[in-house]
């Protein structure tokens, strides 16, 4: 079995590039559906305060989704605060990337998730993303630009994985 994880921020395309990769007839996840939940970072305890902070997966059962598939390959699409702490399922990590512009779009032009359209949630974003842009060292991860068209990221995540 092997689980590949798919990150970002918000606006970089984790959920469209888990559609595309159905459509495709692979095997993939949206983890803010599977997983993801407001709790305490630390104990996984659930709360009642819905901040960026406190988005975290429920560790149990994305380590039984690994557990329990025998073979193939599962592409996790999201992140979470508590991520880290199962960095070691994953064979490979990819980390999406869009400039500033483009989030903007995205975030106030997209569907089904309201994240992102609050100025504050926005602002919270956009400065997250100058600061992802800058960072340096980003070991283990595979960096994608996705600006690009949708086929084309696909493309690229589909044949870095070893598939097809």
């Amino acid at each position: 079995m092997t689980l590949i994880q798919i990150d970002g921020l918000s606006g970089t395309g984790k959920s469209t590039i888990c559609q595309e990769l159905l459509r495709r007839g692979l095997r993939a996840v949206d983890a803010d559906a599977a997983f993801a939940y407001f709790g305490d970072p630390e104990t996984g305890a659930p709360c009642q305060e819905a901040k960026r902070d406190n988005w975290i997966w429920d560790l149990r059962r994305i380590r039984q989704v690994w557990e329990r598939s025998v073979s193939g390959v599962i592409f996790v699409c999201g992140g979470a605060m508590n991520a880290e702490r199962c960095a070691d399922l994953f064979s490979l990590r990819f980390l999406l990337r869009v400039d500033d512009e483009t989030m903007r779009h995205r975030l106030l032009t997209r569907r089904g998730n309201d994240y992102g359209k609050d100025p504050a949630e926005l602002e919270e974003q956009l400065a997250l993303n100058r600061a992802a842009r800058a960072a340096k060292g980003l070991s283990g991860w595979i960096v994608i630009d996705a600006v690009r068209p949708l086929d084309t990221v696909v493309d690229v995540i589909v044949s870095a994985s070893g598939l097809r």
